[in-house]
């Protein structure tokens, strides 16, 4: 017998997660649809489509990206609790186990609900009224031209912090994540400054034919070409921390301060 995972008691502890925490699916169930239903009887009022289809799958996207960086607070906020998160620690379950619920809760159940609500309302709203909810949202979010992966990695990163703050802070936990999290930007960005000044100092020289163009690279390769100008291998470098190094470095902080915590 696996006492460090077994799929059927994984698949109980999915099951009983989504009892325990039916609650928060109703009220997210709530919000989600009458946000819909808001938008829609705004049209209604104003007699045309005031909110366009635009507008709406922006308001979806933004509601995903929401419920999936700060998921591990809406779903797992008491889980380190020294009473409430007792009922967790009880169960006939591995840490391995239990954390794996955890993320599967975080990214596969938290924006499977926001579509689910969300996105079935407004597509129910399309399908009966074209004339004021035209096309679907959920549609829509798909077609957009700046899809990005690099955003998408830059979420991951900041629901894996999310993740690692709520289990590492028992009291207090948004105000210290929150308090953390700018301390962690303000060390990364002298970082970032300090390396270019080392690497690139011709950048602060003013004196270079280098054009800096900050943005967020769409999927671009990580790997670092031989030839490269030190700027492009320094943005390499960071990326791969951002996208790579960080991310797993959370996930492995996360198990270890589960498994250890003591109640």
């Amino acid at each position: 017998m696996n006492n460090i995972f077994q799929f059927d008691r994984f698949f109980k502890l999915i099951a009983r997660g989504l009892v325990h925490r039916s609650k928060v699916i109703m009220l997210a169930a709530i919000g989600f649809m009458g946000l819909s239903l808001v938008i829609f009887l705004t049209n209604v009022l104003n007699g045309n489509e005031f909110f366009s289809l635009n507008f709406r799958a922006n308001t979806l996207s933004t509601t995903l990206i929401f419920m999936f960086i700060f998921s591990p607070f809406i779903f797992f906020f008491s889980v380190n609790h020294p009473k409430k998160g007792l009922t967790e620690v009880m169960l006939p379950a591995s840490a391995l186990e239990k954390y794996l619920v955890m993320q599967f809760f975080c990214i596969i159940i938290a924006p499977f609900l926001t579509l689910l609500f969300y996105g079935s309302i407004d597509a129910l709203l399309a399908t009966l009224f074209p004339r004021l909810f035209r096309g679907y949202a959920f549609v829509e979010i798909y077609n957009f031209s700046d899809f990005n992966w690099e955003s998408y990695m830059i979420f991951f990163l900041m629901q894996q912090v999310f993740m690692f703050f709520n289990l590492y802070f028992v009291n207090h936990k948004l105000l210290k994540t929150f308090g953390s999290v700018m301390l962690l930007q303000i060390a990364f960005i002298i970082l970032f400054l300090l390396s270019i000044k080392l690497v690139v100092p011709e950048v602060f020289e003013g004196d270079t034919g280098l054009k800096m163009n900050i943005k967020i690279p769409n999927g671009d390769s990580l790997l670092i070409q031989k030839g490269s100008h030190s700027a492009i291998v320094l943005e390499k470098i960071f990326r791969i921390f951002i996208d790579i190094v960080a991310p797993i470095a959370l996930i492995f902080g996360s198990y270890f301060k589960l498994k250890t915590n003591r109640y």
